[in-house]
């Protein structure tokens, strides 16, 4: 039997990894790429922005336009794909 140059062997893809499991398992949110969400903030102001990225932080584009990395937890209300609440955090 006769090996297979390496240049001809399959190449197996590795999966991305995602960038907001470390937040859905420490912080117990729904964050996903993608999802949608209502940021509460300190002046109660409410804003709307899709997740995007994120580590140990969330990183959300406004629906203006502008990104911030906001803390999973911090006043968010996670919403699903028809716009209704998911998850509620303090």
């Amino acid at each position: 039997m006769t090996a297979i140059p390496t240049h001809m062997r399959r190449r197996t893809r590795t999966p991305e990894p995602d960038p907001l499991q470390y937040v859905r398992t420490a912080y117990h949110v729904p964050a996903r790429l993608g999802g949608r969400g209502q940021f509460i903030a300190a002046d109660t102001s409410v804003r709307y922005g899709t997740i995007v990225g994120g580590t140990h932080y969330v990183r959300v584009r406004w629906d203006d336009g502008t990104e911030a990395n906001l803390h999973p937890t911090y006043h968010v209300i996670y919403l699903d794909e028809h716009g209704y609440p998911i998850a509620r955090t303090p």
